[in-house]
């Protein structure tokens, strides 16, 4: 388990003066990086090992939105379980004015504004193929808390509307060589119509896109909610599956 205190920046914020989803993402990636590395599981030791973590599914909940002017939050996260081939973790923001205290008896969900179920996967980084988990030979301590598990976002193509292509531009490439989990948040917000206030954002990344793939990009709207399908051009394999809430 791991808690940090984060300040925010400008450019953590939207048009509309909220707190981007994409940096809730990159905020929770960075701290679910520092807690592996308390175990030995840093990126040059996974790289040692041809393996890195991948995001599998981030599932954010909005209990209150964070404006700008806002000048930070706590951010508390640890893996909550695991199985054969997934590990999953557990985050959790605070007001400032709220910081949780970790050390005994902790309820999580007390005075959080924002948390999120995350699952994540083991890959072979030369082969690009999924791991087992016992093939981590860090073992990352797990803090027991209720894992709501649900279905993943269901979009149908052939009933969605074509809304666009992305491009897997540099800028958007981290150190595992691909898009980064959080910038799928963007991509998102970048397609969908109605981004002001947020209740929930729910993303599965069913294959990972590379430097300079084209994605087509799908939009399906009802009520209270927008989801968009990625699908690679080429191959038509389904990138990533996502809903916007609101």
């Amino acid at each position: 388990m791991i808690k940090t205190e984060i300040k925010f920046k400008n450019e953590d914020f939207d048009k509309n003066g909220n707190l981007k989803v994409s940096s809730i993402l990159t905020y929770m990636q960075d701290a679910a990086v520092k807690d592996a590395e308390q175990f030995g599981a840093t990126h040059q030791n996974l790289l040692d090992d041809n393996m890195f973590f991948a995001v599998y599914r981030n599932i954010v909940t909005i209990k209150e939105n964070i404006k700008k002017g806002t000048e930070g939050i706590f951010l508390v996260t640890f893996q909550s379980d695991h199985d054969r081939m997934r590990f999953m973790r557990s985050y959790f923001i605070y007001p400032l004015e709220f910081e949780p205290d970790v050390t005994k008896n902790f309820d999580p969900y007390e005075n959080a504004i924002i948390y999120c179920n995350s699952i994540w996967i083991l890959m072979d980084f030369e082969k690009r193929t999924l791991l087992r988990g016992n093939a981590l030979k860090y073992p990352i301590e797990e803090y027991t808390v209720p894992f709501e598990r649900q279905l993943k976002v269901d979009i149908n193509k052939e009933t969605a509307v074509k809304k666009g292509d992305f491009f897997g531009k540099d800028y958007y490439i981290d150190e595992n060589g691909h898009v980064n989990n959080a910038a799928y948040a963007d991509i998102a917000f970048d397609f969908a119509t109605d981004t002001e206030i947020i209740k929930s954002f729910d993303v599965t990344y069913e294959h990972e896109i590379l430097p300079e793939e084209k994605i087509e990009v799908y939009y399906q709207q009802s009520e209270g909610s927008e989801k968009l399908l990625g699908i690679k051009n080429i191959s038509g394999a389904v990138c990533f599956c996502t809903e916007i809430k609101y």
